[in-house]
């Protein structure tokens, strides 16, 4: 994945995953045909523009979700289809240092519009050259996200699909530090290095976030064992130092953070956000700090005021 300047477009807010601790809540569930083609044809024109100038080695697209269903409409789907070709196109122009990524939830059927874009990358000469360039990232959560167990075996399913069809194929998970997560591998059920073997894929990890909800108390109601407390946190510090300290550094991790992101609403608004990188600002200027300087962001126990960042520096310290 490349380090170098990312841009990255949120196309629309549509997913019908309805993950419990989303902070778009039910807004969500639908956005309007119109809205998507005129984000559409913006990113499109986004990436003219990006490709003439050069000024990002990246371009990534997020949703919501494209993939299970939200490109019903043909003309919408005919919009992405010209969208997902120039990516490409710009990724083979400068295909050693060109990337780009999509999400991709990978819960619900058979993702036919994925496979379809996939099998136009890897399968036709027309791209050859930028054949490393392309990653998937989805995410993976102990609680919150898989509502049914037919939905994470769907999820599994597709991720061990997507390596034997795609042995080139990048992807990277995201999985949230959540309570619930810390508790199954202090107990030993989960081991990183071995997630990312089974399904093919590198693994990003940040901690919980309360977002539009208000506060912690609202968000842990909502979903139990969101937050970790302060004493769980450093038991699975602890045992990630000991038996996988290549990990510890993945937890706050901003290099690959996007340097601009245009964020979508369901109403056809549009929002640049800029995003800092350094390891006091990287959510903005405008954010909050803690007494030791880092963003409020990590002020993630629900039991305490501590920072989450000055603690695993202090175990990465004491390596």
């Amino acid at each position: 994945m490349s380090s170098g300047n990312q841009f990255q477009f949120e196309l629309w807010q549509e997913c019908n995953n309805v993950c419990k601790f989303c902070y778009l809540g039910q807004e969500n569930r639908f956005t309007p045909d119109e809205i998507k083609i005129k984000s559409l044809h913006e990113l499109i024109d986004i990436i003219d523009e990006i490709d003439r100038t050069e000024s990002y080695t990246n371009i990534s697209v997020i949703g919501g979700e494209f993939f299970q269903g939200q490109l019903r409409n043909p003309e919408v789907k005919e919009l992405f289809q010209i969208m997902y070709r120039k990516l490409f196109a710009f990724m083979d122009k400068d295909w050693e240092n060109r990337g780009s990524w999509f999400s991709a939830t990978l819960t619900i059927g058979d993702n036919k519009d994925l496979y379809e874009m996939l099998d136009e990358y890897y399968q036709t000469e027309t791209y050859k050259h930028s054949i490393d360039g392309l990653w998937i990232c989805t995410s993976w959560d102990s609680i919150g996200r898989f509502h049914t167990d037919l939905a994470r075996t769907t999820w599994e399913n597709h991720m061990k699909n997507l390596t034997l069809k795609y042995p080139k194929m990048h992807k990277n998970t995201c999985i949230i530090l959540t309570n619930d997560l810390m508790e199954k591998y202090i107990a030993g059920d989960i081991n990183f290095s071995s997630f990312a073997k089974e399904f093919g894929t590198q693994i990003f990890m940040k901690v919980p976030d309360f977002g539009s909800f208000g506060s912690k108390e609202i968000m842990e109601a909502k979903v139990s064992g969101f937050f970790p407390t302060r004493k769980n946190a450093m038991k699975f510090l602890g045992k990630v130092a000991m038996t996988e300290p290549e990990y510890l550094r993945r937890m706050t991790n901003v290099n690959f953070r996007a340097d601009i992101l245009i964020k979508s609403g369901n109403n056809g608004s549009h929002k640049d956000c800029i995003r800092f990188k350094d390891q006091l600002n990287e959510y903005g200027k405008e954010a909050t700090s803690l007494p030791c300087g880092h963003s409020t962001y990590y002020n993630c126990y629900i039991d305490s005021d501590a920072c989450f960042k000055c603690d695993l520096a202090n175990i990465l310290e004491d390596m």
